[in-house]
């Protein structure tokens, strides 16, 4: 869970008391995604990630492919950075 015990009504408030535009929870996931796929994050990664299940038609990553959370850690690390790269430039551009 990417916020642990924060309630979506508190990160949608925060992030509105700081000019963030109208927003879902489910577009930070979708940010998160993005972010991974375009560091090349693999599949099975982001599936972790985002707690989803791999397709029934993929077997290798449905019943052979086991990830934890130090699995992805690296990975989340890279996403974070992206992020931080991401409002870096958004900063910039204003």
């Amino acid at each position: 869970m990417l916020f642990k015990g924060v309630s979506a009504e508190h990160i949608h408030s925060m992030a509105m008391r700081l000019g963030a535009p109208r927003f879902m929870l489910h577009d930070l996931r979708k940010l998160v995604a993005t972010v991974g796929e375009k560091l090349g994050l693999g599949d099975a990664v982001l599936r972790r990630i985002l707690n989803h299940t791999a397709p029934k038609s993929d077997v290798l990553h449905r019943q052979y492919v086991g990830l934890n959370l130090g699995d992805v850690v690296g990975a989340l690390a890279g996403i974070q950075q992206g992020l931080i790269e991401l409002m870096g430039n958004a900063k910039q551009g204003d």
